[in-house]
């Protein structure tokens, strides 16, 4: 369950010198700015906008903007024109753009070691290869000047993401070899999503 919304903050609070329009009072009425933020799961993310309430002190009336006379909707727009929304309303967006970073750089560290490992393959590196519909692995057995030798994982997996499971279920027997410039051209074509060394 997801939950999202909207909230707001108060941002100012004024005594203005316009009458009240119910008891005609001066100096009576306090306008509050308030800023509406967009949440999920009650975390700020964006501000979605301002809104304003007029309470007067003596009649005790409370007027939202929507119901305001002209001239308190004037005097809301001048004072909401000197807020500024909070930063902390955006913190949403700053997490998103942290975690966005972190996974960039987390798949970039990932690209270059995959990169290095392609370069100079040992025995136990683990290969996530990209078959024609499923994904599978490939485990390094011996490596020679010119070709590689390799298990592969007994089951295959419709998503990328399945693979981490793969490699508890077992290997194959039977061995397969490859040359090293096949696994340089694989790591090209997109068929290797990835390889890891213990």
């Amino acid at each position: 369950m997801i939950v999202y919304g909207t909230r707001a903050t108060l941002l100012k609070t004024e005594l203005l010198h316009e009458p009240c329009p119910n008891c005609n009072r001066n100096y009576s009425i306090q306008m509050s700015v308030f800023q509406r933020y967009a949440h999920i799961f009650w975390i700020p993310c964006f501000p979605v906008g301002k809104t304003g309430v007029s309470a007067c002190e003596n009649c005790r009336q409370v007027l939202k903007l929507k119901n305001m006379p002209e001239a308190l909707k004037l005097s809301y727009d001048n004072l909401a024109s000197q807020t500024k929304p909070p930063l902390w309303t955006f913190s949403g967006l700053g997490i998103v753009a942290i975690i966005a970073a972190a996974v960039g750089i987390t798949d970039s560290n990932e690209t270059k070691a995959t990169n290095q490992y392609v370069m100079k393959p040992q025995a136990g590196d683990v290969m996530k290869v990209k078959l024609d519909s499923a994904y599978t692995l490939f485990k390094t057995i011996n490596v020679d000047k010119d070709s590689i030798s390799f298990v592969m994982d007994k089951y295959q997996t419709d998503d990328e993401s399945g693979l981490d499971d793969l490699g508890s279920k077992g290997y194959d027997t039977d061995k397969y070899v490859m040359s090293r410039i096949k696994l340089v051209e694989m790591n090209k074509n997109g068929k290797l999503v990835g390889m890891e060394r213990n």
